[in-house]
């Protein structure tokens, strides 16, 4: 009998330095899971006993979206990450604060991390005018945040509080 060589091995994915294979598996799991968990919304909710805070979950679902390499119109999340961005703009107010009545006594946090997921997303835009749509919406954001900021230095639950705490003064 003939022997035959084995098939050519698939080619290996470079993966990041200190990512190794069963992290990369992780990450994917994790991915999956968000994608898998979005509601049709765009939103992700905490299911724990704290309140829901969907604009903040989004954001930070959405900032691990991003970090995979997706957009608006490109890579595997690309329908989760366009959802995300269109829940968090709905989420925006004319005032520049960006979270949902549900997370009223604590606005702040979804606030600061919608910022950072925008921020992120507006310089992957490809529609010049949703990218200009989210401009306006950070101007404000930003501008609200200055705002908010205490006599002390830090930002508090609530863009009105005039006092700080460091996990609130983290996010802004």
């Amino acid at each position: 009998a003939q022997e035959t060589a084995p098939p050519p091995e698939a080619p290996t994915q470079r993966l990041p330095k200190h990512i190794t294979p069963e992290a990369q598996r992780g990450i994917d799991r994790g991915l999956a899971y968000l994608a898998r968990t979005q509601d049709r919304q765009g939103a992700w909710s905490n299911r724990g006993a704290y309140g829901e805070y969907p604009a903040a979950m989004t954001a930070l679902a959405g900032i691990a979206l991003l970090m995979d390499g997706n957009t608006t119109t490109q890579g595997r999340y690309a329908p989760q990450v366009d959802r995300a961005a269109n829940f968090l703009i709905r989420c925006a107010s004319q005032t520049g604060l960006i979270a949902r009545g549900d997370e009223d006594s604590r606005p702040m946090y979804a606030h600061g991390f919608s910022m950072l997921f925008l921020s992120h997303l507006v310089g992957m835009m490809e529609d010049p005018i949703r990218a200009g749509q989210i401009q306006e919406i950070l101007a404000r954001a930003v501008q609200l945040t200055g705002r908010a900021q205490s006599d002390a230095g830090g930002w508090i639950y609530t863009p009105d509080g005039n006092s700080d705490e460091g996990s609130v003064t983290i996010t802004q």
